[in-house]
């Protein structure tokens, strides 16, 4: 056993690791990946002209995005629908940079179904994708999962954003040897590029993530998302064997929770995931308010009063756009 593992962060990791909370969002993301790849298996039963459609999932960084996709995909890969040739229809993933050109972007899509490019290949762009489609077909890949798509367009002109676009959208369009179902993820950002490329856009049913709802202090009634963060403090709490304090469930620290994830709910359930890994660390059975101001303490090396579990005006202090940053209103 390897004197750099704590044990009990690890098994606390474990326990939490695959557990996803049913949000309503990740219902909504499974009923429109259902319609889309409803309509594609039925137009490819029926042989004739079609195009494919694709999803468009938008949300800030860290409201969890590219794990409810993951998810939504592994758990399909286990339960695969069947194209008319007898073979499950399969998708794979490819994560951007914003350093990719459409070659690159097209290289590293190629090695998703199991066709690797090599970096100093002197094959161009339209060569590459011709790969991806002929892979594409021969593995039964029917889509393909961008994620993180907005820094390939930072930067770039008007014209080299339309062209990758165009690009894209002809990987959806009737023509292409093997039409292919594209789900596209980012910050909301991307819609405003996609936008840009009309025929694109309307191919693509949109999935916005919404940020947690924001709490009003002077309406007791407005906790429809206090209640949810609350189910998932209890949940996680469970999963790892904690019980939560009571003192958990009030609407200051359910406030205190929001301001300090950004209202993003990604970021929360880090945090709920972080004060767990302290709890179960200090020998604890319960999950307290001090293992969350300790969690922040040791993650952003401020003082425990700066906390937005502890400072006073946190709701000030503490804004959506800078997560885990002070930021003081002048």
């Amino acid at each position: 056993m390897s004197q750099f593992i704590n044990q009990t962060i690890k098994k606390a990791a474990e326990q939490q690791g695959g557990q996803i909370f049913p949000f309503e969002r990740a219902k909504k993301l499974c009923d429109r990946f259902k319609a889309v790849l409803s309509d594609y298996l039925g137009n490819l039963e029926h042989g004739g002209y079609f195009e494919a459609r694709g999803i468009l999932v938008t949300g800030r960084f860290r409201c969890g995005k590219t794990r409810e996709i993951r998810s939504l995909l592994n758990s399909y890969a286990d339960d695969p629908a069947i194209m008319p040739d007898g073979r499950p229809a399969k998708f794979v993933h490819s994560t951007l940079r914003s350093t990719e050109t459409w070659k690159d972007i097209g290289s590293k899509t190629a090695a998703a179904p199991s066709f690797p490019i090599g970096p100093n290949t002197r094959l161009n762009r339209t060569e590459i994708w011709e790969i991806v489609v002929r892979e594409a077909k021969l593995n039964g890949v029917v889509g393909i999962h961008f994620d993180e798509v907005q820094p390939t367009f930072a930067g770039e002109s008007e014209l080299a954003v339309r062209q990758i676009l165009d690009d894209f959208k002809t990987l959806m369009k009737f023509g292409s040897e093997w039409l292919l179902i594209l789900i596209f993820s980012g910050i909301p950002k991307l819609d405003d590029y996609i936008h840009m490329e009309e025929q694109l856009y309307t191919k693509l049913d949109p999935v916005p993530f919404p940020d947690i709802d924001h709490v009003d202090p002077e309406d007791p009634d407005d906790h429809d998302h206090r209640r949810t963060v609350h189910e998932i403090i209890g949940s996680y709490a469970l999963s790892a064997d904690l019980a939560p304090d009571e003192g958990l469930a009030t609407l200051d620290f359910l406030d205190r929770l929001i301001a300090a994830s950004a209202f993003r709910w990604g970021l929360m359930i880090e945090i709920v995931q972080g004060a767990i890994s302290i709890c179960k660390t200090a020998g604890s059975t319960t999950l307290r308010h001090e293992h969350f101001v300790q969690w922040w303490v040791a993650r952003t090396k401020s003082a425990p009063a700066a906390s937005p579990f502890l400072h006073s005006d946190f709701q000030t202090m503490y804004r959506r756009d800078h997560p885990l940053l002070p930021q003081i209103a002048g």
